[in-house]
């Protein structure tokens, strides 16, 4: 095709009728790419004996019971796995299936004679007519969000590795079935619900030593129930049943708002993992569940209307209070299928908040491995202090009946133990790489000097990078009948190094072999893969067990023979495979060889589309740090033509999008763009995460004035470079900080940017929530130019006077951005008469979820674009 028909082609007006059509076209790759198994879990069963001369290529012919008498030398324990996970049924609901693996022996190795599997996954429940669009509850919904979980039909499940007993919710009602794991074998669902009850099980938990008993939360307050029985029984009363906020400011194993939204923790409770030890009076089927107690009365309560009706929400802004949380343990007793009176609460002899004054955010905590103690994680209101306590079970006292009646473990020592203390100039980042080694029983820890070894793995910025670091240190009780603070004298050895990091989301502790295993971005800053070391003495270097020219999101069985990889790359939609880990010597010397995969349960189609793949391109900015982004051609393209250009950008902390990854979203929202004839380019600007501590502090104060320079850079960069891009007709558009980011750029460079979209965007930091905007800004009073410079209302008589450059999206309904920022910055707008148009969904929040919404958003997006750019 010669450029000038092209150009006339690219530049034709089409209908809006057309531009829908397009959007309904790329539905098809958001199908392909968005149908992604997950939330793997994997079980393993001992299934008896196999003889290690058998050839045999049926399991049951070569397999004998545990019970046979017969003891011979050569026979090998015969395990059988079984990984669940969620997939999507015909209809497009999710549900949850299975797939079966090799048999192995008790040495972990694949018994290849008696491993017949299939390649592909079947589902596991056999009546998917139940799997409907069930209405969520409120409380569901809201976690879904804080989670940013989208589909339909079961989204999320817990299995009892043990019994084989799984759970999970479906709308707001709970089922159970139990797997036998016999091949044929289909499990009957039961619905948990009783029938008196019409509210909902939030977190449901299974206790992990009696796969009887679930916990979960039912209207801010903690429940248990017996799945045998039926019977639930309340183990809190903080609420009295009236769903009013403003006479219900307390919750018990409830998350506020901003722990779930800026600190990634969504549960408020956890079971003691195993068994308390009997006292004297011989208890016996004693159970205690820990849990944060939050306070919200002094939290502003905002209503959000959608035009038809108000929800209440207690939202901390900037500066104001925020929810105060404080740790409690609830003990109750369950005997031969029956809950005994009474239930005790226990509270700390001291609550953190007065033994560490300093304290703002409970942001970690949960149990030691052997229910001795419990460890917390606490950080200060300006997020420049971290520190790791351990509180002995000692310093629980009960409610309402006497001490003495206390069923906690009887010590001398009632002191909080400080383990860690970590400060940061620039902000602590919060991560879940914490474990705690097995060791003695806390409460027989030796009183004094005298020392022992315990011992934790700990993630750290310290150095610049989040590393792993094994931390020794001693109890050492004190004899104190008050409660006191001790500082624990530890030993810090490092297990990795390096200009990388290590992912903060999660890691794996083999403590039968000593070795960790996590990911990280040892080999690629844009790829993320599974890694192993030792944290024993005899420590190897670093190892890497995924393949490269991929980024892989892991999991792992509990046996650590096995692990999923969802991988991707940017020629690539998603694929899942399953791989094996042999625990041998040849696997420490080379594990990349040796890990082996044994089934592919989503093949990894190729992008067929040229122009779907980016092209990375980086460059090192004025400031001299280097930038990573990519460039997408649009379909069609053709040499000689200069094209209008989409900057799509988020450019806030805590996000990386430039990954050899494909992100589904972020390909998703580029097809449209690609299709219909623009360059699309995104980068990761200065600020975003991933490159260390370094790189993001450059926004610290700052937020809102350095992000767009490094934007620009690129573009420029780019257009030197290549010989397409039209710079007289760039587009800048985000979603959240994103939209922020757009609505600056328009703002700052008018002359750059032709067009700025901004969805749910942050227009005044001070309308935004404590835990997010403190960390990187600190309060106003402390950096009052940077709340000034960073505010998109002081920019309104920057903004253009032309119209149809600025577009405005937002949901009504948006509980974490409010539509205050866009009607604020509207009212602004309408004070200097600069033109605006607006774009508003009454029933959506932070995301666009229902489908008639997001297709309704991209065609007038598109519709705009041509319009006016």
């Amino acid at each position: 095709m010669d450029p000038f028909t092209h150009i006339k082609l690219v530049n034709r007006q089409k209908s809006w009728e057309e531009l829908h059509q397009t959007i309904t076209f790329s539905r098809r790759l958001q199908y392909d790419a968005s149908r992604v198994p997950s939330s793997f879990k994997f079980r393993s069963h001992l299934v008896g004996k196999s003889d290690s001369n058998s050839q045999s290529s049926s399991p049951n012919s070569s397999i004998s019971s545990d019970s046979s008498s017969q003891a011979v030398t050569t026979s090998h324990a015969v395990y059988q796995h079984r990984l669940y996970y969620l997939n999507f049924t015909e209809r497009g609901h999710s549900t949850i299936y299975y797939t079966d693996l090799p048999y192995t022996d008790e040495n972990d190795e694949i018994l290849e004679n008696l491993s017949e599997h299939s390649a592909h996954g079947l589902p596991l429940l056999s009546d998917l007519a139940f799997i409907t669009d069930s209405k969520l509850s409120k409380e569901e919904e809201l976690l879904q969000e804080r989670k940013r979980i989208r589909g339909q039909g079961i989204l999320n499940y817990c299995l009892d590795s043990k019994s084989g007993k799984i759970i999970f919710h479906l709308g707001s009602d709970l089922y159970e079935c139990q797997d036998s794991m016999n091949e044929g074998s289909i499990p009957s669902v039961r619905k948990v619900n009783n029938e008196s009850e019409t509210s909902s099980y939030v977190d449901p938990k299974i206790c992990p030593y009696n796969s009887d008993l679930v916990a979960f939360i039912r209207q801010n307050d903690l429940w248990v129930t017996s799945l045998s029985t039926g019977e639930e029984k309340r183990l809190t009363y903080v609420n009295n049943e009236n769903q009013d906020l403003k006479r219900n400011p307390l919750s018990a194993g409830v998350p506020s708002f901003v722990m779930q939204e800026e600190f990634d923790r969504y549960t408020g409770y956890y079971w003691q993992p195993c068994p308390s030890v009997t006292d004297a009076d011989g208890d016996q089927g004693l159970y205690r569940i820990l849990y944060e107690e939050t306070d919200e009365s002094m939290v502003e309560l905002v209503g959000i209307n959608n035009g038809s009706n108000v929800d209440y929400y207690r939202y901390p802004r900037v500066g104001k209070p925020n929810a105060v949380a404080r740790l409690k343990i609830t003990e109750f007793q369950y005997v031969n299928g029956e809950f005994l009176s009474p239930i005790v609460e226990y509270e700390l002899l001291q609550c953190l908040d007065d033994l560490f004054p300093n304290v703002e955010y409970l942001v970690r905590f949960g149990w030691l491995p052997d229910s001795s103690a419990v460890y917390a994680q606490i950080v200060d209101r300006m997020q420049l202090k971290s520190q790791l306590v351990v509180v002995p079970l000692s310093c629980f006292i009960p409610i309402l009946i006497p001490k003495s009646a206390s069923r906690m473990p009887s010590t001398d020592s009632h002191s909080v133990y400080v383990l860690l203390q970590e400060e940061s100039t620039v902000w602590i980042n919060v991560h879940n790489l914490i474990h705690f080694l097995p060791a003695g029983h806390w409460s027989e820890a030796p009183v004094g000097d005298a020392m022992e070894s315990w011992q934790f793995i700990w993630g750290s910025e310290k150095d610049g990078y989040r590393h792993l670091y094994l931390i020794s240190f001693s109890p050492k009780l004190h004899d104190d009948d008050n409660c006191k603070v001790f500082l624990v004298k530890t030993n810090v050895r490092q297990l990795t190094s390096g200009n990388w990091e290590v992912s903060k989301d999660k890691m794996w502790v083999d403590e039968k072999r000593q070795l960790i295993y996590f990911t990280g971005t040892k080999d690629n800053d844009l790829e993320k893969h599974l890694y192993v070391t030792s944290y024993g003495h005899n420590q190897f270097p670093i190892q890497r067990l995924t393949p490269p020219s991929f980024s892989h999101n892991i999991f792992i069985s509990d046996d650590f023979s096995w692990f999923v990889s969802i991988f991707s790359s940017m020629k690539t939609l998603p694929g899942v495979g399953i791989f094996h880990i042999p625990h041998t010597i040849s696997m420490l010397n080379d594990p990349i060889s040796n890990c082996k995969l044994m089934q592919i349960l989503l093949n990894p189609k190729d992008i067929l589309e040229p122009s779907l793949i980016p092209e990375v391109f980086s460059f090192v900015g004025s400031h001299g740090e280097k930038i990573y982004g990519v460039y997408h051609k649009p379909m069609g393209f053709v040499d000689g033509i200069k094209y209008p250009t989409i900057l799509y950008v988020y450019g806030g902390p805590g996000v990386q999008i430039i990954t050899s990854g494909n992100t589904v979203q972020r390909l998703v929202r580029l097809q449209n763009f690609i299709q219909a004839g623009y360059v699309v380019v995104c980068m990761d600007s200065r600020g975003s995460c991933g490159r260390g501590i370094k790189f993001e502090k450059h926004i610290k104060n700052a937020m809102g004035t350095i992000e767009i320079e490094d934007q620009v850079e690129g573009l420029q960069y780019l257009a030197n470079k290549l010989n397409f891009i039209d710079l007289s007709r760039v587009a800048i558009y985000g979603w959240s900080y994103g939209g922020y980011l757009a609505l600056m750029a328009l703002a700052q460079q008018p002359d750059m940017f032709k067009i700025a979209i901004a969805g749910a965007p942050v227009t005044d930091w001070e309308l935004y929530d404590t835990g997010y905007t403190e960390r990187y800004m600190s309060l106003p009073e402390f950096n009052f130019l940077g709340y000034a410079n960073g505010s998109v209302i002081n920019f309104r008589n920057r903004f253009p006077d032309q119209p149809n450059r600025l577009l405005l999206v937002h949901g009504l309904n948006d509980e974490n951005v409010h539509f205050t920022h866009t009607s604020t910055l509207i009212n602004s707008l309408v004070g200097a008469s600069k033109p605006y148009t607006l774009l508003v969904y009454p029933n959506e929040r932070h995301g666009l979820r229902k489908m008639d919404s997001r297709e309704h958003f991209e065609t007038s997006l598109l519709n705009f674009l041509q319009s006016h750019l």
